[in-house]
């Protein structure tokens, strides 16, 4: 029998990375549906396949680069092997095979003691983080999700994605359709965009996706973009007051806006807000 113990919000964090996510897709993993079907598409195979596929690295919190060079030499060539085999960086390895332990070692012993399960679930939270013998080495996860009609919004998505990416962070761009709202909540980061519509709105996907987590953004860091065509942008105002109200910190003041399509200087504020830290 197997068991996969595993803290929600962490494993949120490992599998919606830009990288992570760019390799569950070559996967067939059916990413733009959420976390919850990729989740069941992992239970699914293991159920069906005599071996472990070989995607469960990912899930388990392995270092992609290793969990690719495995499969690019057939299990061989490896540098060092203990919980995984490793090709890359054996010293930062070891370090994280360390925490593996203490965490295996606190869950034999809870099973042992007859405890819940939820205090496994707290040892791994204490342990995930603390890479090369430091905490918060892990990289930032920005989030960034928007909507747009004409493709002026969706311009400065891609300008904000840049600079996320300059900044180092974990980046995940995706529209509204498509986005998952726990996925997007687990970001230590949020950037939300979307154009003007009719009398001063949001446009509708973002308006539905935006609704569906708004009681959820309690102590979140968000940011928000977009363009429109007439008014003053009272719907970009009324958006950052909306987030406020559901005490989210809006880390750009009253948004960012441009009046039709973003210029120069439009995509290099758009760039810079991707590059900030909280």
């Amino acid at each position: 029998m197997l068991f996969f113990v595993y803290d929600k919000p962490l494993l949120l964090k490992q599998c919606t990375t830009c990288s992570v996510q760019k390799y569950l897709r070559r996967k067939h993993y059916p990413v733009d549906s959420g976390f919850n079907a990729v989740f069941a598409e992992l239970l699914h195979r293991l159920a069906a396949d005599c071996t472990f596929p070989h995607e469960v690295g990912v899930f388990l919190g392995y270092p992609l680069s290793d969990v690719e060079a495995f499969e690019r030499t057939a299990g061989s060539g490896y540098r060092y092997s203990g919980f995984w085999k490793v090709y890359g960086n054996v010293g930062r390895a070891q370090k994280r095979m360390q925490l593996y332990k203490n965490v295996q070692r606190g869950m034999q012993q809870t099973g042992q003691n007859g405890y819940a399960r939820t205090g496994c679930s707290e040892k791994i939270r204490g342990c995930t983080g603390k890479i090369n013998g430091k905490t918060g080495a892990t990289k930032m996860i920005k989030a960034i999700v928007y909507a747009s009609t004409t493709g002026n919004t969706e311009r400065m998505a891609w300008a904000v994605k840049q600079g996320a990416e300059r900044s180092g962070a974990d980046v995940l761009c995706i529209t509204a359709e498509k986005a998952s709202g726990p996925e997007i909540l687990a970001a230590d980061m949020i950037y939300l965009g979307s154009p003007a519509m009719g009398a001063e709105a949001l446009e509708d996907s973002m308006e539905s996706f935006f609704s569906s987590l708004e009681k959820k953004l309690k102590g979140k860091s968000v940011a928000l973009f977009g363009s429109y065509d007439w008014g003053d942008g009272q719907w970009m105002r009324d958006w950052a007051g909306r987030v406020s109200a559901a005490g989210g910190n809006v880390i750009n003041g009253q948004g960012l806006t441009a009046h039709l399509a973003p210029d120069a200087d439009h995509i290099k504020q758009c760039e810079q807000l991707g590059e900030r830290a909280v």
